[in-house]
């Protein structure tokens, strides 16, 4: 009886195992081929023609290098066999799990691709829907379960997260692929040159590629987020610039064409003020203002970068960092200030954008010192960051000490720390207790061009 059972239950596992495997199949669909097919596993692997298997080097996003031998039926005959239309543009594999991968028809079909050996040699591989794997030789290789497989366009291109497995639809669209937001760049001072350090809104999908002779990037650029973030981020650090250069750079990520390429430029060499020796910190930041005309030198070479700023001054400078201009007719919201001064269209222009408010007695008093919490607050508004209410714990968390600060101006102080508009070092300083801030003092013209110039970066 017991034998009877065993002999059962071992049919019960056979047959099991038997309904799995005629369970796995692949379809083939979509408005980008002219017919659906759908193929069975048996039937891939009776489809001689097709059939091939090669060596594959593959990058992971850690990153690491890695050898893999797979067999299978090569995509480019599997998608003529469904009849692949010349206005297919877009290919999107999914697996049984419902996870998926998209990619163009030129990064996946038209591009080149390579198994780069160890000997640096680069020998061209088909890509291919695999079913047998080894990592040591071809006279090894175990059956899989089907999976995307591809070469590296160059070595040592992180192709290894593309490679799904399970798969079960290929799904071929004529829509046009969307286009990779442009990459952004924050430039940090600093006393051994200009930090640059470069961002993108995603950027785990995609890789970074830059240059720094003006040059467009492309594949064969130096790559910044070498690993992705949530693996290594202390590989992914900001380059540092010594000399005057033109930085470009471009995102190039799976399923979607490769981003517009952003440049940015770090100048040295031909600097408009002779009184920034003690400002290695702001004086990037002034330097790049004055060029783009959103402030004025004092005379002679100077900028007088110690020098205190007003309210009127600084409500000029934030409406010129937003391309905006002075309010040029009207009369005035605030009773201390006359069409004809020199700051009216701009005290009027930011106030009505909601950058600036007066006192409750009807005054804007423009001649009155601008505090740091006034000049911060003022560019957080510009941003379009909700300050009113209530703040998160980790927000306030930083100036939990610091009795410096003004309460009304506690909250906008810290969400300016979150945007990385306070500089470290001169306007505020680390202490074993947090950080210390003292944000009801004057602010000084280079704080002001540190502060604008970090606003605009964001």
């Amino acid at each position: 009886m017991f034998v009877c059972m065993l002999i059962f239950i071992g049919s019960l596992s056979l047959t099991a195992m038997a309904a799995d495997e005629a369970a796995e199949t692949l379809t083939i669909k979509g408005d980008g081929v002219s017919r659906v097919l759908t193929f069975s596993r048996a039937e891939l692997e009776a489809m001689q023609p097709g059939i091939v298997q090669n060596i594959y080097s593959a990058t992971n996003n850690y990153p690491t290098n890695k050898t893999m031998y797979r067999r299978g039926i090569s995509l480019e005959y599997l998608l003529a066999q469904a009849g692949l239309k010349d206005s297919a543009k877009v290919l999107k594999f999914i697996s049984s799990d419902g996870y998926s991968r998209t990619f163009t028809r030129q990064e996946l079909v038209n591009d080149l691709r390579y198994y780069f050996a160890s000997t640096g040699t680069a020998s061209p591989v088909p890509t291919i829907i695999a079913w047998a794997d080894s990592s040591k030789g071809f006279d090894t290789m175990a059956e899989m379960e089907l999976a995307l497989t591809m070469g590296q366009r160059v070595l040592e291109e992180q192709t290894n997260p593309w490679f799904v497995k399970y798969l079960q639809t290929i799904e071929v669209s004529t829509d046009e692929p969307e286009q990779w937001p442009p990459v952004t760049f924050l430039k940090t001072p600093g006393s051994n040159g200009v930090s640059i350090a470069m961002q993108h809104p995603n950027f785990d999908m995609v890789k970074i590629y830059y240059t720094t002779d003006g040059s467009n990037p492309g594949l064969n650029s130096p790559v910044y987020n070498i690993s992705a973030s949530y693996y290594q981020p202390q590989l992914n650090q900001p380059i540092v610039i010594t000399s005057d250069k033109e930085i470009r750079a471009v995102a190039i990520g799976a399923g979607k064409a490769n981003s517009a390429a952003a440049s940015t430029t770090v100048v040295f060499a031909g600097a408009a003020f002779s009184d920034l020796g003690d400002y290695p910190w702001a004086r990037l930041a002034i330097e790049d203002l004055f060029r783009k005309g959103i402030i004025n030198g004092m005379g002679e070479s100077r900028f007088a970068p110690q020098e205190g700023l007003t309210r009127a001054q600084f409500a000029k400078m934030a409406v010129l960092a937003l391309g905006e201009t002075p309010q040029s007719a009207g009369s005035s919201r605030f009773s201390d200030i006359k069409p004809g001064d020199w700051f009216y269209g701009y005290v009027e222009k930011a106030a009505a954008m909601g950058l600036l408010k007066g006192y409750p007695d009807g005054t804007f008093r423009p001649e009155q010192a601008l505090s740091r919490e006034e000049m911060l607050t003022i560019a957080v508004q510009a941003l379009n960051v909700k300050v009113e209410g209530s703040a998160a714990a980790e927000l306030l968390a930083p100036f939990a000490g610091e009795n410096r600060i003004s309460d009304w101006a506690r909250v906008a102080v810290c969400q300016a720390e979150r945007l990385r508009l306070l500089e470290h070092g001169h306007m505020v300083t680390e202490t074993g207790q947090g950080l210390a801030f003292d944000a009801q003092q004057q602010a000084s013209r280079a704080e002001a061009a540190f502060t604008i110039h970090a606003m605009l970066q964001q």
